[in-house]
Parts: C-alpha cells; structure tokens; sequence
C-alpha cells in the first residue's frame, strides 16, 4: 500500500509518495501537494490508476514538461508581458516599475527552476541584498512582487504548490517614515526668494507645491480649469493625464499667500493646447525624470539637496508644526486612510501632551468657602 511522508521541514514540508506501480516495482515521487492530506489523496489517486493496470502517474504531456522546466527568469518575462488588473491605471508604467524592481530576483535566482524556489532560496536573497545596502522598504517590495507573480502563475496553472513568499520574514519598516527629507522655513523661503529672481518660470510651480502639497504628477496634471481663482479653490483631478493616487478628486484651498502668485502666472503662463497650469515652455506636460532646474535652484538657494517630492514633505510637516489638525492634512494630501498621515503626527506642537489631558479619573473637588468668612466679606 502506498505511503505519504515528508522530504522537507515541519515549517516547509515537501510532501513525497511512494506506491508500487503497475510493474511491480516500488517508486518514491514528489507529490508536489500543499498538505499531507492532499498527498494522500494523490497516491490514493495513483493506486486507483495501478489496480485498472495503468501506469500510476501517466506521462507528461509537452505542456506539463514545460512547465515544470518554467525558470525564475521565464516567469518574471511571463508576469510582466502577461499580467493585468482592472486596478492598474497605468500598466505600461507598472510594468517598468515592477520589471526594475525584480531584476533583484531575477538576477540571483534567475537560473533556477520554479518548482525548485523555496522559503530558504528567498531568505537568502532577502538577507544577500539587505547586506549589499539596498534598503529595507526595497527588499520588502522585491518580495511583495515576487509573491504577486507567483500568485499570478498559479491563478493562470503555470505553476502548482504554495507560494514560498509566504513562508519568508519580511524586513521590518516601522519607524522608517518618521524621518523626513524637508526644507526648514527660512530655506523654503530662501528657495522662493532666489526663483523669484533667477527662475521666475519655475517659480510659481514651486510656490504651488510648498503651500498645496500636491504631487509632482498632480501639479504637472493641473489645468486652469480646475483653478477657482475667485473662490480660492483648487480640484485635483488628475495625475498627469490619469486619476489621482487616490482615484479620486479632491478639493485644496489656495493659500492667501499663493493666489495672487496664481492670478500673475494665469498671464504670464505659456500657453498649451491642454491649458495647463505649468507646461514646458514649449507647451507640454512635463515629465517625471525631468529636472526643470530643481537641483540648481536648490543650489542657488543654498538649500540643502531635497527631491522634489521633498517640498510636498516640507508642506505636510509645517502645517503640523503650526498646529495644524491631522484629518485636514489628510483630505490636503489626499490619503485614503489617516493611517497613512499619522507618519506627520509626531510633528505637531503639544501633540500627544493635549491629547492625554484628556484623560481624568478623579472628578475636580468643590471649593469650600467658610461662611463665618463670607458674611464678613459681604459687609
């Protein structure tokens, strides 16, 4: 009668079936099954085929060698030319981003067959990498998409078996999100006062992102049509030509100090067949690896090196260190979940010491007046 048993670990079992086949001879196999009771059923299956006189595994069709022979590399070609999601706006650009990432895999597992990765092959790889330098939130993200793909392949029958990702520990990031690359006051005033001067083009746009904390794409998306300048209102609807982050738009007020800015540069604003509000000076959208003189201004403005990206930072921090409420600053930047802002709370002035005053146990004693003392007080 056939058996199951355990070829693996106890945490990363690699189940095995031995049966008698048609021959007569004893054969041992990988089952390949998640679980022992799914490799019982297997063998069950096997000995089933053995007792009509078949061969108890029959043999692989050419589709079914293929896929067992399916390399890393193979896959992550599949994956990226193959896969989709209702939820990717832009899978041209999630594509790219999800292929440089998984060159990270691909290039120290690339050679290996998918049936043979597992738990201790990624480990390794977490481990090799976060002592290379790469980061943590990096490393974490090679796995996420290495799991994805390996959830793709089994969805679509390329591969079979349990996805090793699960098995891996993750990098911790906690506590990462806390430190931000921003401008101080005085250096963000010092970088508006020097493009006044020497970029009044590129200046508007700066003013825009440090009293917004709009997105580069959103900034870049803006048209005047989703500027109320008579109401004071901004609509982000747009990330370049598609939705926002969020997916949805939302409504920023324009700071009292930006709109007369915004008034001057709806003249001086070179014109564009999108109307939008910071086009090149040509009259296109601007692109995400383009400089625009950022760096320089910075440099001009003997501001320390930030990213663009670091002025939406910059906005989001002081509007905390002025006191500023937490939910505001989420419907301001557009965060689907506060969770997501509580990373600027730490920022506010007297933050947490108001919030636990809240707190009381004891309820505040009366005052006790003397009466003798009052009357004479009365007289």
């Amino acid at each position: 009668m056939g058996c199951v048993f355990n070829r693996g670990r106890r945490h990363q079992p690699r189940w095995y079936v031995k049966y008698r086949d048609v021959d007569g001879r004893w054969k041992m196999v990988p089952s390949r099954q998640p679980t022992k009771k799914k490799a019982q059923q297997y063998v069950a299956e096997i000995e089933g085929r053995v007792a009509n006189g078949k061969l108890g595994i029959p043999e692989p069709s050419p589709e079914e060698v293929k896929r067992d022979r399916l390399t890393v590399k193979e896959l992550a070609a599949l994956f990226l030319r193959d896969y989709t999601s209702p939820r990717l706006k832009d899978p041209a650009r999630y594509r790219k981003a999800v292929g440089f990432t998984l060159h990270h895999l691909t290039g120290s597992l690339g050679y290996m067959r998918v049936t043979d990765v597992g738990r201790l092959h990624l480990s390794r790889l977490r481990d090799e990498k976060l002592a290379a330098g790469l980061s943590k939130a990096t490393v974490k993200l090679v796995l996420a998409y290495t799991s994805r793909m390996w959830n793709w392949a089994r969805a679509e029958g390329l591969i079979d078996g349990l996805n090793p990702v699960a098995l891996v520990d993750k990098p911790s990031v906690a506590g990462q999100a806390m430190d931000f690359n921003v401008l101080s006051m005085d250096e963000a005033d010092c970088l508006l006062s020097w493009a006044r001067e020497k970029q009044p083009k590129e200046y508007p746009a700066y003013a825009t992102a440090l009293y917004t904390g709009l997105r580069m794409g959103e900034l870049w998306g803006l048209r005047w049509a989703d500027c109320d300048l008579e109401r004071g209102l901004l609509t982000v609807r747009r990330s370049y030509r598609l939705a926002p982050k969020s997916g949805k738009p939302r409504a920023v007020p324009i700071n009292p100090a930006l709109l007369p800015m915004l008034r001057q540069w709806r003249n001086d604003c070179p014109a564009s067949d999108e109307a939008l509000v910071f086009p090149t000076a040509r009259g296109y959208m601007r692109q995400k690896d383009r400089d625009y003189g950022f760096k320089a201004a910075l440099a001009g403005a003997e501001c320390h090196p930030v990213t663009f990206h670091g002025l939406r930072h910059t906005f989001a921090s002081h509007f905390m260190m002025s006191g500023g409420n937490i939910l505001t600053l989420q419907k301001l930047l557009g965060h689907s979940s506060v969770a997501v802002t509580m990373k600027y709370a730490h920022l506010a002035p007297d933050f947490m010491r108001d919030e636990i005053a809240r707190l009381r146990f004891e309820r505040p004693t009366a005052a006790v007046t003397d009466l003798a003392e009052h009357h004479a007080n009365a007289r």
